[in-house]
């Protein structure tokens, strides 16, 4: 399923990843591995994101264009630990 992040909270924070995080369209299994996912790959702690699933529709040149599915818009804040 394709999903857009729309606001990403995480430590060690960058600037650079946050730009590459906040752009474009990411394909997960399903909600449930999001943070999982995120954290292991580029090794951060995320403290909250917002995430939205995205509706795929095609042209005839067969492009995707991402639609965000506006009845969906989740939030997740994990409590940091020490």
């Amino acid at each position: 399923m394709l999903f857009v992040i729309e606001k990403i909270n995480f430590e060690p924070y960058s600037y650079d990843l946050w730009s590459i995080l906040s752009k474009g369209c990411y394909f997960f299994e399903s909600s449930d591995f999001i943070i999982e996912s995120l954290e292991n790959y580029y090794d951060i702690k995320i403290t909250s994101i917002e995430y939205c699933n995205v509706i795929k529709q095609t042209d005839c040149d067969g492009y995707i264009n991402p639609i965000h599915n506006i009845a969906c818009g989740i939030t997740s804040t994990r409590n940091k630990t020490t």
